[in-house]
């Protein structure tokens, strides 16, 4: 894998509100060029194939132009409810603080509409994602996002707040790393149900997955200084009585450097 090293310039700290795509997105400090997809945020019971490589492009100031790797729905007779594919992609197109993202395949069959439009703040921040899932129960969603002082995430809502709507609390410990996230569902004023997220088994190593924050797979990911080796889920009715817990483990490879290297597997 290659990595890239940016030294950001003032000067274009202070052209951020231009039309320029290179304003558009943060200058990230480093980024990555794929990853194994198993070492995200991806739903249990995909098989893998092929590589299991995501692959990702850049334009010439590093905004990402392309994101190459899916998964689709799978024969259950399988064992699996999902396959990894390599004929999707995500297509990024950029505007003045806004970035469209769009689900594509590459094949003559078509795949149901995925599309995201996120909007930036003036310090390229996420404030605001509206998405649209063709054949959902709930096609259209969007979620804003609230930040503490010190720019990090601390909030986001999606819904309707007059019927269901969800409120995610993140918390991060004293190495500025993601702690726990706990999402409360509601129906209008009505606590429905509770869903705790915790994080842990830190590494050292810096995080080279903060610049895909836009991505559903690889956005805890980017909310931490190192990488977590450990995720826990543990849902609980209105009543506070556990209804669900699951957890997931990785065993992530290193350089010699120590440097993580989310491609190998």
């Amino acid at each position: 894998m290659k990595k890239a090293l940016l030294f950001i310039f003032g000067f274009l700290i202070m052209g951020c509100n231009s039309d320029d795509q290179s304003s558009t997105t943060p200058e990230p400090t480093y980024h990555i060029n794929e990853y194994y997809f198993n070492h995200m945020m991806y739903p249990n019971g995909v098989m893998e194939n092929l590589d299991n490589l995501v692959k990702i492009e850049y334009d010439t100031n590093l905004n990402i132009t392309q994101r190459k790797g899916g998964y689709t729905a799978f024969d259950p007779a399988t064992g699996y409810a999902f396959i990894f594919t390599d004929v999707l992609y995500d297509q990024l197109t950029y505007s003045s603080n806004q970035i469209f993202i769009e689900k594509k395949t590459t094949s003559t069959f078509s795949v149901p509409k995925f599309e995201r439009k996120i909007f930036l703040d003036n310090q390229h921040r996420m404030i605001k994602k509206a998405i649209f899932r063709e054949f959902d129960l709930t096609p259209r969603d969007t979620f804003y996002y609230s930040y503490n002082a010190n720019g990090k995430l601390i909030e986001s809502r999606n819904g309707n707040i007059n019927s269901v709507h969800e409120v995610s609390s993140f918390y991060y410990n004293s190495a500025n790393n993601l702690d726990s996230i706990v999402t409360q569902k509601y129906q209008a004023a009505t606590l429905q149900s509770k869903v705790v997220e915790e994080f842990s088994n830190y590494d050292s190593a810096a995080n080279p997955v903060k610049n895909l924050f836009l991505f559903e797979e690889t956005f805890y990911r980017s909310l931490t200084q190192n990488n977590f080796r450990k995720y826990e889920r543990k849902e609980y009715d209105a009543d506070d009585h556990l209804t669900f817990s699951s957890f997931k483990n990785w065993t992530l490879i290193y350089d010699e450097s120590g440097n993580v290297q989310f491609e190998s597997h």
